[in-house]
């Protein structure tokens, strides 16, 4: 008397409840995001982030289209913004390294004054 064993069938009915929860949380709190990010008194907090620290976070979202979290942003206001962001961290870079190099230089000027070898140093002293 052996047992007949059972086809086994590929069924979506075990996770159909787990599938569904996922889907009307993640939309929940997409739509609460996408609301709260328009919102005046909200709003000003999620770009002053983007726009404190560029390095570590992207740009401020453009207001403008729902969900463009879902697609590359080539909208040219977006691409501008990034391009300019851009651009004020090469500035800075480059004042930064105009400072160093200006100090290192005077640095340098203080010690030739110090061993006595600046600028009028090497004349005779004139007058009696």
């Amino acid at each position: 008397m052996a047992e007949e064993l059972e086809a086994d069938e590929a069924s979506w009915e075990e996770i159909k409840v787990t599938c569904f929860f996922t889907a009307v949380t993640a939309a929940s709190f997409l739509a609460v995001y996408e609301y709260a990010r328009r919102t005046p008194s909200v709003a000003p907090v999620f770009d002053r982030r983007r726009a404190t620290r560029p390095s570590r976070t992207p740009p401020p979202l453009m207001r403008h289209r729902l969900f463009e979290w879902l697609f590359v942003s080539t909208d040219p206001a977006y691409v501008e913004y990034s391009d300019m962001v851009h651009r004020r961290d090469v500035i800075r870079e480059r004042r930064r390294q105009q400072a160093e190099s200006a100090r290192t230089a005077a640095a340098a000027a203080a010690n030739m004054e110090d061993a006595g070898i600046g600028i009028g140093r090497f004349f005779p002293a004139w007058g009696g």
